[in-house]
């Protein structure tokens, strides 16, 4: 496997930096950081999601919403905003499912996949 080279890093927390892979546009690579969390002291780094009852903003583990992020990308295209809650409050939660589950097949599947999850999904 070749080493990747990569024209920005953005670290996301968690211990984790995404990186866009240079001269291809929609390629991102998810990388640990060198410094480990402290897991008996440290609070778990989250991301927004939308819910629909609540009062109290819902969060997900960014370790989760950037494995989500990924799929996106690839099915859409990079915006780094739906993950910091700068863009519609971040994922909802069927989006959430939905790229979780398309991740869990080849990337040429997971637009064909991410479609697929949303299709039975009601009042999620």
């Amino acid at each position: 496997m070749g080493k990747c080279e990569h024209t920005s890093t953005l670290d996301i927390g968690a211990g984790l930096k995404l990186r866009r892979v240079k001269g291809q546009k929609n390629k991102l690579c998810l990388y640990p950081m060198a410094t480990p969390m402290d897991k008996a002291t440290a609070e778990i780094p989250t991301h927004p999601i939308q819910k629909s009852v609540s009062k109290e903003p819902a969060r997900v583990p960014q370790v989760v919403t950037m494995l989500a992020y990924e799929v996106y990308c690839e099915v859409y295209s990079p915006q780094e905003e739906i993950v910091t809650g700068n863009c519609r409050g971040g994922f909802s939660t069927s989006e959430l499912v939905a790229f979780l589950y398309a991740r869990s097949f080849p990337r040429t599947e997971w637009h064909k996949r991410f479609y697929e999850a949303l299709k039975g999904m009601k009042n999620v």
